[in-house]
């Protein structure tokens, strides 16, 4: 499949996601990543342009449907994280499974934190952090951008993957949490010297 083609199925408004459907769609955006990041150091060759297209077409087609949208900044300090999980309560439902909710304000929770201890760790506790997070009729979904350095996210999971026991004894949960809890997980290089976090969860139901 070419990548127009492949961009132009990801644009369908008839596509609809189940579990499996958005396992497919992670792992095809992984190879495209992976694509691109291995061309990245040729940034003149036609190929870079269109990976980066379809990439940004595949994100687009995720959050390009939702019942309910809350975004706002916090400063990066552990402290904002009550406020953080203060907002991601406005989208709460009786009908959202309780499970997929504790786990998606888990993963919320680590995404914030990994950003203000890594992320801008050598930066000024006022640099905010963007956030956005989705109601879906089967999702829950949050992007969160950070300032922080350019940064191997997939590489690194997988390292971690490996080494696993090892982390957790010294405490580094926080990758293995989010690919625990994702059925959709990326951290990607933006414009702005930014990076994006985005985490989906399907609901069990």
């Amino acid at each position: 499949m070419s990548l127009i083609v492949l961009s132009n199925f990801f644009k369908s408004p008839f596509l609809k996601l189940n579990g499996s459907s958005m396992r497919i769609v992670h792992s095809t955006t992984n190879i495209l990543k992976l694509i691109y990041n291995n061309i990245f150091l040729h940034p003149t060759r036609p190929l870079v342009r269109e990976v980066a297209r379809v990439m940004w077409w595949i994100e687009y087609f995720l959050f390009s449907k939702y019942t309910k949208k809350i975004s706002f900044s916090v400063t990066s300090e552990l402290k904002s994280l009550s406020q953080v999980l203060f907002y991601f309560e406005e989208l709460n439902q009786p009908w959202i499974p309780k499970r997929d909710w504790l786990q998606f304000k888990i993963a919320l929770a680590e995404g914030f934190t990994n950003a203000v201890r890594h992320a801008h760790r050598y930066l000024p506790p006022s640099t905010l952090i963007d956030i956005q997070i989705y109601l879906c009729e089967q999702s829950l979904k949050m992007r969160i951008w950070d300032y922080g350095p350019a940064f191997d996210f997939q590489r690194f999971a997988d390292d971690h993957e490996q080494s696993r026991k090892k982390e957790l004894k010294a405490g580094g949960q926080g990758i293995y949490v989010l690919r625990k809890i994702s059925d959709y997980l990326s951290y990607t290089r933006i414009d702005n010297n930014r990076n994006c976090l985005v985490v989906i969860k399907q609901f069990s139901h």
